[in-house]
């Protein structure tokens, strides 16, 4: 009896510990890191939506020659760009963000992104800015 009751206290442990676990794994996604592709940024001056390389924010806007664009995240509430908040809010909220749900407050991308709105960033002035 004392056998039985060893085993059942040991499966118990762990499928707890597996639970433990799995909350910790699925509660430490990180928004994915920015790699050397083109990313969203926001002119803070004229809210104009360009897609440029990678580069220190304040970034300088191609058309105005003034360190304003900062990078920007997609809002499915508003429907709009709007400036990214800083990497430690995002590490803090990291439910607002999913890279596979339409319903998440937040995304790095549009859900129907139109070529036609977006500008892109010349390389010769990104490659300036650095």
């Amino acid at each position: 009896m004392s056998r039985s009751l060893a085993v059942s206290l040991g499966l118990v442990v762990a499928l707890v510990a597996m639970a433990g676990a799995t909350y910790v794994w699925l509660s430490d996604r990180r928004p994915p890191p920015v790699t050397g592709h083109d990313v969203t940024y926001i002119c803070l001056e004229t809210h104009e939506v360009l897609d440029g390389p990678v580069q220190p924010v304040p970034a300088i806007n191609p058309h105005t020659g003034r360190r304003t664009l900062v990078r920007a995240i997609y809002s499915n509430r508003t429907q709009e760009w709007i400036p990214a908040p800083s990497e430690e809010v995002l590490r803090r909220n990291r439910q607002a963000l999913s890279e596979n749900s339409a319903d998440a407050p937040l995304a790095f991308e549009a859900p129907d992104e139109e070529e036609d709105t977006d500008e892109t960033m010349p390389a010769q002035e990104s490659a300036d800015a650095k």
